[in-house]
């Protein structure tokens, strides 16, 4: 059966086979990192490196001082090609300026692998009890992709409550369960 390029999934899928058969790093060349790299991703929990795109919020992992300017970047890496474009949004909580970047952009389709980096600049002139929400979405026919990434200014990763297991003891074809779960109406 002869491959129909017009089609644009034939010739996207006739792409991505030529990149993967060729050995292509999934990363582009042209990413422009800023001069002093943020140190790790500000959310460990949201850096799936599962699935065909994956998004991370970078900054510095110490609690800056007020007044001093931060540098924070969203990493999207799209490991298949897709004419989609990636809409990325950074959301401000009171107190703190955008110093350089926009707060909303989009990312072209890609036609190979590649990763992106938006750089931000941001200027706390108090250090906000809110966190910056960097937003990612990718909406595609018949897939879609949407992360949110907080930069937190230093604090500490909320963790959520122990569940108290102090309910009755279910016991189910003669065998105890355990204790269960109370839950409050």
């Amino acid at each position: 059966m002869p491959l129909n390029l017009r089609s644009s999934h034939a010739l996207t899928m006739l792409v991505f086979a030529f990149t993967v058969g060729c050995g292509a790093s999934g990363v582009s060349e042209n990413v422009s990192r800023p001069n002093d790299p943020p140190a790790r991703p500000a959310s460990e929990s949201g850096t799936s490196q599962i699935g065909p795109v994956s998004s991370a919020l970078v900054g510095p992992d110490e609690m800056p001082r007020s007044g001093e300017a931060l540098v924070l970047e969203g990493i999207v890496t799209q490991r298949v090609p897709s004419q989609a474009t990636v809409r990325v949004k950074l959301a401000l909580p009171s107190g703190v300026q955008l110093v350089e970047g926009s707060s909303d952009q989009r990312l072209p389709p890609t036609f190979a692998p590649r990763t992106d980096a938006v750089r931000f600049v941001i200027r706390p002139t108090e250090i906000p009890d809110e966190d910056v929400i960097l937003t990612v979405d990718l909406r595609g026919d018949g897939f879609g992709y949407h992360a949110e990434h907080r930069y937190r200014f230093g604090r500490k990763e909320p963790v959520p409550g122990a569940v108290l297991r102090d309910g009755p003891s279910p016991q189910l074809n003669g065998k105890d369960l355990g204790p269960s779960v109370r839950v409050a109406r």
